[in-house]
């Protein structure tokens, strides 16, 4: 077997994931200390034979750096199969499992996944195959139970020779066997001996049985005389009893014939008592019952009736508001007359709006834009566009006068001309820069050069027309023109500027023509603040026809208010949807003011499709229905007062049967009714009492003697009953008894026990007397067997130790077979056989590791060698090896390794380079 892959899924230091591919011969893991090495060991351990429990509800590997505990082990057997091996710990304790190669589970019988396919212990596993440096001072491993198991286990190796080979019984399980046999039969400790103390105490019982089977056979003679003179005394007693029980019956016979003479006396009294009281026949009762019970319902009529006229009268109240419904149809009319005005009025709106989107869309027609663009700005706006336009008509005509006087005169030439034209230049550059800056306002440095550049250009013009003197008075007119142009056209940029955000086509930007456009469109922009001021008074008629529905208790909560139809009908463009602003009203300041400020955001949108019509009609229908509730309270009024008239005639003939029985109410005629049935009752019993064989007045005794005497005669009575009762009890006893005697064992039965437990022991002393002469010649054999031999165990285990001492001791020897199972064995080693023997315990540190660790690898070899190889892990046993030793050690392990796989963890460097000297070897890294 060996392994072939080892996972942690977390355990103690070693990480959850990590993961060592093993080679099959040895396999080198060098890490310094606290790296995880002993605890790669307990898991390999753990993964065959558990975890173990916790400790103060905490395990001992629990991962450090947390998750789950666990691992996962894939090895291979020696018929190339191989498996691989999970466990974890849970919850509720420990999950493990096997797969084998396919992926499928396998299911064991065995306990433990070791004892399976190991084929040893937990024990076992730990003394042969697991080697620590702490198992160097002993000769098994484990603790309690588990070492003795496992010592046990051990021992039949010793003797295997002897056995020769499993074909004979190994002695010391023959020698261990007669000595529990005979701890068994006889053992002056208390403790052992059982079946001698058993025997003994049987015999001891036997004696008690044949004397008390003697005094059984006295017991029963005395029983059964006892018994026939309980029957004589039984017999007596019940003949007593029988003349007791005819005078008992004779007397109570007596006592009741003087119960019923005493009873017909006081029915008589009873009767004329009732007589006194006054009684009532059924017929006068059932009567009175009858109109008690017709006035009640009656009344519940009368009440019931008053009730449904309240409700209806009640009903008809609710849906008039209080009002007489006469009343509330005429009011109806009236409604239905302003409803029918207020549709008119709709029907001259809708005309109205009808004619205003037509006058929209000629004048979008003709100007090319639409009317709402041009009454989208504000006053101060157009006024600005018409003082733009008003300068411009000015610039224009100075323009003409410059021209016409230019056409009077001569083009004239002359000095200065260059230096006017700069001056005139610089004249106008300066004046546009100025413009410029008032225009947008950029900043104050187009101002300043602008101021400078004008400066420059009027003193150049101030040198050339001085230069020009005073006939250059063309040049001075085509300088004016062109001042004029340029002044027309900045003022010409100005308004398109102001204009270009309207987005107006060319021939608006005529002052003409933007002037008879901006006419027009005021006159449709009145046009439409009518319109909205008929909409709003419609809208309030309406609301006012609302509130006098309402008012007559119909809600219109279905229907859109007015103000939220006016709302619905701008929000649909179907009224001022196609201006946004125009001058002197707001279409939002009428929002605000007539929608928002008035409605709640529920009221925005419709609930129903009821109409004014709709709950006119509904009102109508609701006046209809009040004034049938009113005809029908009228009607249970007086149904009422008819059946008060009848509840009057039933109570007053009620009243006159009352007087004629003499009783006040119907419980006093129930009461007499009562008294007249009892009255019946009695004279039928006294007619019982009259018809008895004995007349009333005959003489008897007295009532008190006569029970007085019944009374005796019953005590006489209870005492025969108990007294047989107590002599039937004494009678059931005493058969019990001697039923009891019967089946208890006889005096010969009781003898012949006793012969036989006698010759029994006889012969288990004779067996434990043999038992004790063949353990005595046993053990002399054995003896003479380890001076001549040495058992195949320890000769493989001298081998290996004079290998690791390099020939300084080459002997082995123990009390395994000798010792005690509870004690820790003895091992002396020597240089060969015969020489003198050195115990463990005197030699160095060193030299009794090499010792142990010899002993450790022969018992793996010994163990397994008719079954799976079984890999070795070595956790840092060598630490206590001088260096030649060590070496020689390592050179032992790396041949070992050839047969089967070696796992070997160390934190020395020294170590780790002498093992990979020694042979081929795999290093893995735990870190």
């Amino acid at each position: 077997m060996r392994f072939l892959r080892i996972t942690s899924g977390g355990f103690g230091k070693l990480a959850s994931g990590r993961s060592w591919e093993l080679s099959p011969g040895l396999n080198l893991f060098q890490a310094p200390n606290e790296s995880g090495k002993s605890t790669l060991v307990e898991l390999i351990t753990g993964l065959f034979y558990g975890f173990g429990p916790k400790k103060n509800g905490f395990h001992p590997y629990t991962p450090w750096q947390g998750g789950e505990t666990g691992g996962e082990l894939g090895y291979e057997l020696a018929n190339h199969r191989r498996f691989t091996l999970r466990r974890h710990l849970t919850g509720r304790g420990e999950d493990a499992g096997l797969w084998d190669e396919a992926g499928n589970p396998v299911i064991l019988r065995e306990e433990s996944f070791g004892r399976a396919h190991l084929g040893v212990d937990a024990g076992v596993f730990k003394t042969v195959t697991r080697i620590l440096l702490d198992d160097l001072e002993q000769a098994f491993s484990g603790n309690g139970k588990e070492k003795a198991q496992t010592q046990e286990r051990l021992l039949g190796f010793f003797f295997q020779e002897a056995a020769a080979k499993g074909r004979l019984a190994n002695p010391l399980a023959v020698k261990q066997a007669w000595q529990k046999r005979a701890s068994l039969l006889f053992s002056r400790d208390k403790r052992q001996g059982k079946e001698d103390k058993n025997l003994l105490a049987r015999l001891d019982q036997a004696h008690i049985e044949l004397s008390r089977a003697g005094e059984n056979e006295k017991k029963a003679e005395l029983l059964t005389r006892r018994l026939e003179e309980l029957k004589q005394e039984l017999k007596a007693l019940e003949q007593d009893r029988e003349n007791k029980a005819l005078l008992l019956k004779d007397s109570l016979e007596q006592i009741e014939q003087i119960r019923q003479q005493n009873r017909a006396h006081a029915i008589l009294d009873e009767l004329k008592e009732l007589g006194r009281a006054g009684t009532t026949g059924e017929e006068a009762y059932q009567k009175a019952l009858n109109l008690s019970d017709r006035i009640k319902t009656t009344a519940q009529t009368k009440s019931e009736l008053g009730e449904q006229a309240y409700s209806a009268r009640t009903q008809a109240r609710e849906i008039t508001g209080g009002r007489r419904p006469a009343d509330w149809a005429q009011t109806l009319d009236q409604l239905a007359l302003g409803l029918f005005a207020w549709e008119n009025q709709v029907e001259e709106l809708e005309s109205l709006e009808a004619e205003i989107k037509k006058t929209a869309r000629e004048f979008s027609e003709e100007f090319e834009v639409r009317p709402e663009l041009l009454n989208q700005r504000d006053p101060d706006f157009w006024q600005g566009v018409q003082e733009k336009q008003t300068e411009i008509l000015g610039a224009k005509t100075s323009l003409r006068q410059v021209e016409e006087e230019m056409e009077g005169m001569n083009r004239q030439a002359g000095a200065g001309l260059p230096a006017l034209f700069a001056g005139l230049f610089f004249t106008l550059g300066g004046l546009g820069l100025v413009i410029w800056w008032r225009l947008t306002q950029p900043g104050s440095l187009p101002a300043v050069l602008g101021g400078i550049s004008a400066l420059v250009g009027a003193g150049l013009t101030l040198v050339g027309y001085t230069m020009r003197s005073k006939g250059a008075h063309w040049q001075a007119a085509q300088a004016r023109r062109e001042l004029r142009q340029d002044h027309m056209a900045g003022l010409q940029e100005d308004l398109k500027e102001m204009l270009e955000g309207l987005n107006l086509p060319d021939p608006l930007l005529e002052p003409v023509r933007l002037e008879q456009a901006m006419g027009k469109a005021q006159e449709l922009a009145d046009k439409e603040n009518l319109l909205h001021e008929k909409q709003e008074e419609q809208a309030q008629a309406r609301e006012r026809i609302d509130q006098t529905l309402k008012s007559l208790g119909v809600e219109l909560s279905p229907t859109l208010s007015p103000a939220a139809e006016v709302l619905s009908q701008i929000m649909q463009n179907k009224t001022l949807g196609h201006f946004q602003r125009v001058p002197g009203y707001s279409f939002f300041d009428f929002l605000k003011r007539r929608a928002w400020n008035s409605l709640d955001e529920d009221d925005l949108g419709p609930t129903g499709a009821m109409s004014p019509h709709d709950a006119l009609q509904k009102a109508r229908q609701a006046c209809r229905q009040a004034d049938r509730l009113s005809l029908k309270a009228d009607d249970l009024e007086k149904r009422a007062a008819q059946t008060g008239e009848e509840l009057q005639d039933l109570e007053k003939q009620f009243a006159e049967l009352c007087d004629r029985e003499g009783q006040p109410d119907l419980a006093a005629l129930k009461k007499a009714r009562e008294r007249g049935s009892k009255s019946a009752e009695l004279k039928a019993k006294l007619e019982e009492v009259q018809k008895s064989p004995l007349k009333v007045g005959t003489a008897l005794p007295d009532l008190n003697q006569a029970e007085k005497n019944a009374e005796d005669i019953k005590q006489r009575l209870a005492q025969i009953d108990q007294k047989a009762l107590e002599l039937g009890r004494e009678r059931g006893q005493t058969e019990e008894k001697l039923d009891h005697l019967s089946r208890q064992t006889t005096m010969a039965q009781a003898a012949e026990n006793l012969s036989a437990l006698e010759q029994k022991r006889s012969l288990l002393a004779r067996e434990y007397d043999t038992l004790v002469l063949a353990d005595e010649l046993l053990g002399a054999a054995m003896d003479q067997f380890r001076t001549r031999s040495q058992p195949a165990l320890f000769k493989r285990a001298a081998k290996y130790l004079a290998i690791a001492t390099d020939g300084a001791y080459e002997w082995l020897g123990s009390d395994f077979f000798n010792l005690d199972r509870k004690k820790e064995p003895t091992l002396r080693a020597g240089s060969g056989p015969g020489s003198a023997e050195r115990e463990a315990s005197i030699l160095s540190r060193g030299a009794r590791d090499q010792l142990y660790l010899c002993l450790r690898l022969a018992l793996a070899d010994e163990i397994t060698h008719n079954s799976e190889p079984l890999p070795l892990i070595l956790d840092d046993p060598l630490v206590n090896f001088d260096p030649k030793r060590l070496w020689n050690t390592m050179r032992m392990l790396a041949h070992i390794a050839k047969k089967r796989q070696v796992l070997f963890f160390t934190c020395h460097e020294l170590q780790a380079g002498m093992l990979k000297k020694a042979g081929p070897c795999q290093v893995l890294d735990l870190i």
